[in-house]
Protein backbone atom coordinates (compact mmCIF):
# COMPACT_ATOMS: atom_id res chain seq x y z
CA UNK A 1 0.00 0.00 0.00
CA UNK A 2 1.06 3.42 -0.63
CA UNK A 3 0.94 5.84 1.75
CA UNK A 4 -0.42 8.81 -0.54
CA UNK A 5 -3.13 6.16 -1.40
CA UNK A 6 -4.55 7.15 2.08
CA UNK A 7 -7.10 9.55 2.30
CA UNK A 8 -5.03 11.25 5.51
CA UNK A 9 -6.32 14.59 4.92
CA UNK A 10 -9.01 13.91 2.74
CA UNK A 11 -11.13 11.95 5.02
CA UNK A 12 -14.43 12.49 6.39
CA UNK A 13 -14.54 14.26 10.09
CA UNK A 14 -16.59 11.04 10.58
CA UNK A 15 -13.92 9.21 9.46
CA UNK A 16 -10.39 10.94 10.64
CA UNK A 17 -11.71 12.35 14.26
CA UNK A 18 -12.49 8.87 15.54
CA UNK A 19 -8.58 7.90 14.28
CA UNK A 20 -7.08 10.92 16.23
CA UNK A 21 -9.04 10.35 19.79
CA UNK A 22 -7.24 6.93 19.56
CA UNK A 23 -4.34 8.11 18.56
CA UNK A 24 -4.93 10.43 21.60
CA UNK A 25 -5.77 7.37 23.66
CA UNK A 26 -2.48 5.70 22.54
CA UNK A 27 -0.81 8.84 24.18
CA UNK A 28 0.63 9.86 21.05
CA UNK A 29 -0.44 12.89 20.27
CA UNK A 30 1.09 15.16 17.81
CA UNK A 31 2.72 12.19 16.43
CA UNK A 32 0.65 11.69 13.49
CA UNK A 33 -0.25 15.17 12.16
CA UNK A 34 -3.72 16.08 10.03
CA UNK A 35 -1.86 15.51 7.16
CA UNK A 36 1.05 13.60 5.39
CA UNK A 37 4.04 15.71 5.90
CA UNK A 38 6.41 16.91 3.59
CA UNK A 39 9.69 14.55 3.16
CA UNK A 40 7.72 11.44 4.91
CA UNK A 41 9.71 8.98 3.68
CA UNK A 42 12.32 10.03 5.37
CA UNK A 43 10.81 11.18 8.32
CA UNK A 44 11.23 8.28 10.56
CA UNK A 45 9.46 8.99 13.34
CA UNK A 46 6.33 9.62 11.55
CA UNK A 47 6.99 6.73 9.43
CA UNK A 48 7.34 4.51 12.99
CA UNK A 49 4.11 6.23 14.45
CA UNK A 50 2.03 5.65 11.72
CA UNK A 51 3.45 2.02 11.61
CA UNK A 52 2.36 1.56 14.91
CA UNK A 53 -0.76 2.61 15.48
CA UNK A 54 -2.04 0.83 11.64
CA UNK A 55 -0.09 -2.26 12.21
CA UNK A 56 0.63 -2.47 15.94
CA UNK A 57 -2.21 -2.08 17.72
CA UNK A 58 -4.50 -4.60 18.39
CA UNK A 59 -8.15 -4.21 19.87
CA UNK A 60 -9.49 -6.86 22.21
CA UNK A 61 -12.53 -5.34 23.61
CA UNK A 62 -14.52 -2.36 22.53
CA UNK A 63 -16.74 -1.58 18.88
CA UNK A 64 -16.42 -0.54 15.19
CA UNK A 65 -19.13 2.52 14.46
CA UNK A 66 -20.43 2.45 10.82
CA UNK A 67 -19.39 6.44 9.96
CA UNK A 68 -22.25 6.30 7.75
CA UNK A 69 -25.17 4.58 9.39
CA UNK A 70 -24.09 4.28 12.97
CA UNK A 71 -24.59 0.88 13.49
CA UNK A 72 -22.35 -0.50 16.30
CA UNK A 73 -20.10 -3.74 15.92
CA UNK A 74 -18.82 -4.75 19.28
CA UNK A 75 -15.64 -6.70 19.28
CA UNK A 76 -14.75 -9.31 22.03
CA UNK A 77 -11.58 -11.06 22.58
CA UNK A 78 -10.41 -9.08 19.59
CA UNK A 79 -13.21 -10.57 17.30
CA UNK A 80 -15.39 -8.01 15.48
CA UNK A 81 -19.09 -9.25 15.15
CA UNK A 82 -20.33 -7.65 11.81
CA UNK A 83 -23.62 -9.38 12.26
Amino acid sequence: MKLHSLPWGKCSFAVRRPLMVFVAQLGMEGKLPGSVPDGFAENEEFLRALHHVLLEVDIVEGQLVCPETGKKFPIKEGIPSML
